[in-house]
């Protein structure tokens, strides 16, 4: 395929070095980089730092527990970033994927258990880290599902330093650089290059996945059971390419144009120190030496009101490559799919028709919207399936009140070994529509309430958990007050404004 060249060739060409590799002394080497600004717009048109993982199922108590463990692990990864240095990836390089792992190989529980929101879990955390498309082999290379591939081998470069330490005991001596291993050069060299290849494969055997990292000459890990059931990868391409795991990047076909432009100018501005200003004709049988100084005395042979020098300046030059340049640099960006309106070049005369021709200018983006909200999930999917295998039981620590009114902690323990995400309805909402759908429920639950249509408890039970704090200790005082003598009927019971209620409701389909 050409992967890594493709790959090289495509950063240079996006973070502009343009001229990378060219010997060209007599040329100045100019870089008009329209795809850095046309692929910048596309990752704005699609990333998003407002992402929210909900969870509904049997199990309340667990669904609220795996909605708050995955806000904390990507607070801790910062995982909006790393969306959007997945999507530059994507968009540059072709592909991109997510690696969702835990710091030690088995999730060793420590004696003092760390209270973290109510919910006691080891102190070893997910991690999440992003790896290049040309770092991760496929067994199917003709298949772009993860879940699919008969094994999944993952290459990193790390210093031998971080690689002894993983192997540990006598063998961690053995571990040498790449270039020492290979005879480039000897232990006593003071090379900088003082990495070693690690590679990791993945493999499914007896429905859970093992895995097994090793150097050149060394076993660093030896086979282990991850007890997961699925391969800890999400995977994402731009465009998807048949009968490849590796998509095509947003810039790829567009490098011939670019390098076309970047000639085009760089030969007019040539041409322009050649001819831009004119030159001196003289007559040597009148005028031994020509010179510009200002107030300089010229001497001539003959007489000196005889024409002896003249002046001459070049043809200007065709208007048509100015305007091969520009209508080539319009196309290539209409073709990415960034026109002048979409990137601001226009002057906002008429507001409404800018806003539908920028609309209209990212609809075909929507595909690779889509793909990166299913990116999303997937690494999602994964880390439940992570938090299965590893969690085990923890402790929730809930407040309550008994019918007395004195408080009291209680200790609920939650088996994350139970979790199954086939038995999850899991939403993923991310951008406007997460922030859109909390603020609509708010409205609505507001409306509800003071119509008299709900019950305090349902109030706290339907607002968005991010607009509340203490919502289960608000919930347990509740409905320890609901349970005291003489505390009037709910609301929400009575048959009319049930009935208001169900009116109410039903105007809202749609929109809420």
């Amino acid at each position: 395929m050409g992967l890594y060249d493709t790959v090289k060739q495509n950063e240079d060409f996006y973070i502009g070095n343009q001229w990378e590799g060219l010997s060209t002394p007599d040329l100045d080497k100019p870089v008009m980089n329209i795809l850095q600004r046309v692929v910048s717009y596309q990752i704005s048109q699609v990333v998003s730092d407002d992402i929210a993982a909900n969870f509904t199922g049997a199990d309340e108590t667990l669904c609220d527990i795996l909605s708050e463990e995955v806000d904390r692990v990507f607070e801790q990864n910062h995982i909006k970033s790393l969306n959007r240095e997945a999507l530059r990836d994507c968009a540059v390089t072709g592909d991109t994927a997510m690696y969702i792992y835990t710091d030690t190989p088995e999730f060793e529980r420590p004696d003092g258990l760390e209270a973290l929101g109510g919910l006691n879990i080891p102190e070893t955390r997910l991690k999440a880290e992003l790896l290049q498309n040309t770092n991760v082999i496929f067994g199917n290379p003709y298949d772009r599902m993860v879940q699919r591939q008969p094994y999944i081998i993952i290459v990193q470069f790390l210093y031998v330093d971080d690689v002894r330490e993983m192997v540990g005991g006598s063998e961690r001596d053995s571990v040498r650089p790449d270039g020492e291993a290979a005879g480039i050069f000897d232990a006593e060299d003071n090379s900088d290059d003082k990495r070693v290849t690690l590679l990791t494969k993945f493999w499914r055997e007896n429905k859970t996945v093992k895995f097994y990292k090793c150097t050149k000459e060394v076993e660093v890990n030896a086979e282990t059971d991850t007890g997961q059931r699925l391969y800890p990868i999400s995977w994402m391409s731009w465009n998807r390419k048949k009968n490849s795991y590796h998509g095509q990047a947003a810039i790829t076909g567009m490098i011939p144009n670019q390098i076309f432009i970047n000639k085009a100018y760089a030969l007019m501005m040539h041409n322009m120190q050649l001819t831009a200003f004119p030159k001196i004709f003289f007559d040597r049988t009148k005028v031994s030496s020509w010179n510009n100084r200002v107030g300089e005395a010229i001497g001539v042979a003959g007489n000196p009101s005889e024409i002896a020098a003249a002046a001459f300046k070049a043809p200007d030059m065709s208007n048509q490559i100015f305007e091969l340049v520009d209508r080539l640099i319009r196309h290539t960006r209409e073709n990415m799919g960034a026109s002048d309106a979409a990137l601001g070049n226009v002057r906002p005369d008429n507001t409404s028709a800018i806003i539908a021709v920028q609309k209209a200018t990212s609809a075909p983006l929507e595909l690779q919207r889509l793909d990166y909200y299913q990116f999303i999930e997937d690494y999602v999917r994964v880390a439940l399936d992570v938090m299965r295998a590893k969690y085990g039981v923890v402790v929730r620590e809930t407040e309550i009140s008994d019918e007395a009114g004195q408080k009291y902690t209680v200790e609920i323990p939650v088996d994350f070994s139970g979790i199954d995400a086939d038995d999850l309805n899991i939403k993923i909402d991310v951008g406007e529509a997460a922030y859109w759908s909390e603020l609509g429920q708010l409205t609505t639950m507001d409306n509800l309430f003071d119509r008299g249509l709900v019950s305090p408890e349902t109030y706290v039970e339907g607002m968005p958990g991010n607009y509340i704090r203490n919502k289960n200790k608000i919930l347990e005082e509740l409905r320890a007050v609901q349970m005291q003598p003489g505390i009037p009927p709910e609301r929400g019971t009575d048959p009319t404004a049930i009935m208001n209620a169900n009116r109410y409701i039903s105007g809202l389909e749609g929109v809420g």
